[in-house]
């Protein structure tokens, strides 16, 4: 067996991993959480190698990946199930959990789905807690219409000028620290991902969108504390999902289990549950 420990992927290293991962969610029916088709928003040079992986010869048998933010690092890994019971799982985890343990890490997640009785019994050796659980809900797209703005409420794609408003509701709603000066040019660049919407000129609401090859994912949703329960999340969701459907079929995003507001707004837009993720501290 070889281990390696890649920031990024070859060509050939994503096409094992992804056949792998197609594997396991046809024979399991599960959805892993891997982040293989999209670019996780980064907040924070990592020290870590994102990504960990087992070859025997030069089939990949074992892989895991490093998601999250700097401060609270999420590991996911899998397994061919030919090749379970030989401790390649417990070989990845652990050389996965022992990189993460740098200062500034304030808890290390493992990810493991509640429909997965072999995640949940490999992860309960290791005495774990459940942290906080999380939906992963998907909408179909389809003939979505694009709302009608009101005088003075604008949905555009997000600007250098943005970047503290995007950075200050980013610190405040999720923990993540941001670089601004990563994050300007980052906003500098067409077809940049994040979108705002602002209120006479005022950002108030912002999200961005991971585009993949098959469907869009919308992540870092918020809206300022000042501007909740007028609709303008609904607003900005409904603009940013009408879009997105000349592109792709289906559009995805993650919430936690215990937010029944946001749930209920994701569910008006049409969206349903597809897949519940534990997040259990390690």
């Amino acid at each position: 067996m070889r281990y390696f420990q890649e920031r990024a992927l070859t060509p050939e290293q994503l096409a094992q991993a992804s056949d792998l991962q197609a594997t396991i969610n046809k024979q399991r029916g599960l959805d892993l959480k891997l982040g293989l088709d999209y670019e996780p928003l980064t907040v924070h040079e990592t020290p870590w190698h994102r990504h960990h992986l087992v070859f025997e010869g030069d089939r990949l048998v074992g892989y895991g990946s490093i998601l999250g933010a700097y401060h609270m690092p999420e590991l996911k890994i899998m397994v061919a199930p030919e090749h379970r019971r030989k401790g390649i799982g417990t070989q990845i985890l652990n050389t996965m959990v022992r990189v993460c343990q740098v200062p500034g890490v304030q808890k290390i997640l493992g990810i493991c789905e509640a429909a997965s009785p072999e995640g949940q019994a490999f992860l309960q050796k290791r005495e774990v807690t459940l942290d906080f659980a999380e939906y992963r809900m998907v909408l179909d797209l389809g003939d979505l219409e694009a709302p009608v703005l009101p005088a003075g409420i604008t949905v555009m794609q997000a600007t250098p000028a943005d970047a503290e408003a995007i950075a200050e509701g980013a610190q405040s709603d999720f923990g993540f620290t941001m670089n601004l000066a990563e994050l300007r040019k980052e906003l500098a660049n067409e077809g940049e991902p994040h979108q705002v919407l602002k209120v006479n000129g005022r950002v108030v609401a912002n999200l961005r969108v991971f585009h993949t090859a098959n469907r869009a994912g919308i992540y870092a949703f918020r809206v300022h504390p000042d501007f909740r329960r007028r609709g303008l999340g609904e607003l900005l969701m409904r603009q940013v999902l009408s879009s997105l459907q000349d592109q792709y079929q289906q559009a995805w995003l993650e919430v936690n289990s215990d937010n029944p507001a946001a749930i209920a707004l994701y569910r008006k837009l049409g969206f349903d549950i597809s897949v519940n993720y534990g997040y259990y501290r390690l």
